[in-house]
């Protein structure tokens, strides 16, 4: 029998992208606007945002997105949370958000794979909400 861990809405932007943001904590502090992202393979993080929580940028990484190939910096959240989901040390990509912001100038990271891969996600379109379960 699935456990209900967090029920967190969202907000869908205005742009023709039509994109699901949630509220993000990491390592304590927000919530940040994230990008919900079931394509993505890792959680990523802003450069700007990364800084200002003191998060280490490692080693260089080849990365792809939608705007094609760039290199991020590999990096480790201490904690990432959505609403009750708590993932501890969780690996992250540090980039340049600079063509995201383009769609909305909001957006502070994405939540990919990494962190949902641990719970049974629904989405709810009609409430624009999504549930994780354990």
């Amino acid at each position: 029998m699935k456990k209900e861990i967090s029920r967190t809405q969202f907000t869908v932007t205005a742009s023709p992208n039509e994109l699901s943001l949630l509220p993000v904590k990491i390592n304590g502090s927000g919530p940040y606007t994230f990008i919900f992202d079931t394509g993505a393979s890792c959680c990523c993080i802003a450069t700007e945002l990364a800084k200002e929580l003191k998060i280490k940028k490692r080693k260089k990484v080849p990365a792809s997105g939608a705007d094609g190939s760039y290199t991020a910096h590999h990096g480790v959240a201490s904690t990432i949370s959505i609403g009750k989901a708590v993932r501890k040390n969780i690996d992250v990509a540090i980039f340049d958000f600079g063509t995201l912001r383009k769609v909305d100038e909001k957006i502070d990271g994405i939540i990919g794979y990494n962190f949902l891969c641990n719970y049974i996600v629904t989405i709810d379109y009609s409430q624009n909400a999504v549930f994780l379960c354990k």
